[in-house]
């Protein structure tokens, strides 16, 4: 009797220990599901606040644009330049190596020498392909093309076709503004550029000089030209940067400066005129 008594009091106290641990094991379970529920709040919340806060200062940031006087002028098959445009203030590339014979407006020549210089102090060099093309230049290398492809055999159609698609008509090339340059490192067009050690810093630093990755491959159903990784453009500062913090080619961000600075005029017919700040919000944005 008494050893059923004392063999019924230990799987009592044993019951009663595993129940202990059980309750304790449950507890911390909840307490663990709390604090994690907890955490996902926490987390949402701050997200929620961190992207509110982005949208503010993005918005804020894109207010920037508000007021300008002008943006980058687009060249392309619908913006073509008349033949008798020439840009003022041509300057030739004199105090480059391999700027030699090549004209840029003199605000990207400026522009493009500090650039030039700030690459030779990293021990990088590249090779300038063009800069300033005029009109009859691009005439001239739009008839050769046609005539090499009429030497092959092509009928002069079939050579003017294909010949667009390896360059544009005259006039709608944007070299014939001056503030483009193409570049290489081996003085051929490269489509890996961007691999070699001269593009990775390029892409790195031309904004802070003013230039931007006119044709980016990303951006090719955007601009209508298939990637161009040798082509910069020379937009100024503050455009650059802004193009390039939010990821913009030039298209996207004529579009943006078009909504914000309703004012504004492409830099090419700017006269100078003070354009009035316009408080301007898009309905998406409100």
């Amino acid at each position: 009797m008494a050893k059923r008594y004392a063999k019924k009091q230990y799987y009592t106290s044993r019951g009663s220990a595993a129940a202990e641990r059980r309750e304790k094991l449950i507890k911390l379970i909840a307490i663990i599901v709390v604090l994690a529920v907890a955490a996902v709040i926490a987390f949402v919340v701050f997200d929620k606040e961190k992207k509110e806060h982005d949208a503010v200062a993005k918005l804020s940031e894109r207010r920037k644009l508000t007021g300008l006087a002008y943006y980058p002028q687009k060249v392309d098959i619908d913006n073509r330049l008349a033949a008798g445009f020439v840009p003022d203030d041509l300057t030739y590339l004199y105090t480059i190596p391999e700027g030699t014979g090549l004209q840029l407006v003199k605000e990207a020549a400026d522009a493009y020498t500090n650039m030039h210089n700030a690459m030779a102090a990293n021990g990088l060099s590249v090779v300038i392909l063009d800069a300033y093309i005029s009109y009859n230049d691009q005439v001239a290398r739009y008839n050769a093309q046609i005539a090499m492809y009429m030497a092959d055999g092509y009928s002069q159609q079939i050579a003017a076709d294909k010949t667009l698609k390896v360059m544009e008509l005259p006039g709608a090339d944007e070299h014939q503004l001056g503030y483009s340059l193409d570049l290489s490192t081996n003085g051929k067009k490269q489509s890996g550029f961007l691999t070699t050690d001269q593009g990775e810093w390029l892409q790195r630093h031309a904004h802070e000089y003013g230039f931007i990755f006119r044709y980016p491959e990303s951006k090719r159903f955007v601009t209508g030209v298939d990637g161009e990784p040798w082509h910069i453009r020379y937009v100024g500062k503050d455009a650059a940067t802004y193009m390039v913090k939010y990821d913009l080619c030039l298209e996207e961000y004529i579009e943006l400066a078009k909504k914000e600075s309703p004012k504004a005029v492409p830099q090419q017919n700017y006269t100078g005129d003070t354009i009035v700040s316009v408080e301007y919000v898009s309905k998406t944005d409100a």
